[in-house]
């Protein structure tokens, strides 16, 4: 009788564990730092323009952000493609910019996926005139096949 008491009372708190972490009364866990800027955290600023690459129009809606030992947050694009990312310390940043239908590329990088230029801010620096270009992202969709006409599922 006692093991049975004993294995509903930690059912007992494992369920109310459960539930507390579900509606966010439990402390959550920290997986490593958080290193994302904060507000007022510096006051330096990259800004420039997120291009289509193929034909250099502008690309709204993009989001940027700007990674180092510490990450901004994230800005989008205004309808010319210009940022701002502001309120950076001083530190060397990499800028990369994002954007569905395009292929996720840094400023300074040669080809998609490349780490791109370091930027380095000191104090209050303000650095203009960073291009991203964004190349158009393709897909290959449809449906595979066999001999006979048959769908081939998974594929």
């Amino acid at each position: 009788m006692r093991t049975t008491l004993q294995r509903r009372s930690a059912l007992l708190v494992i369920a109310l564990t459960l539930m507390a972490g579900a509606l966010g009364l439990a402390e959550p866990q920290r997986r490593g730092r958080d290193t994302s800027i904060g507000a007022g955290a510096g006051t330096a600023v990259i800004r420039g323009r997120v291009l289509a690459a193929a034909t250099r129009d502008p690309i709204r809606n993009a989001r940027v952000v700007a990674s180092g030992e510490h990450d901004s947050l994230p800005v989008l694009t205004d309808g010319d493609g210009r940022f701002a990312i502001t309120s950076l310390p001083a530190g060397e940043f990499r800028v990369a910019a994002a954007k569905t239908g395009f292929a996720e590329a840094a400023a300074g990088a040669r080809e998609p996926g490349g780490r791109g230029r370091v930027i380095a801010l000191s104090g209050s620096q303000v650095v203009e005139d960073v291009v991203i270009e964004l190349r158009r992202g393709a897909a290959i969709a449809g449906i595979v096949v066999d001999a006979s006409g048959e769908a081939v599922a998974g594929a």
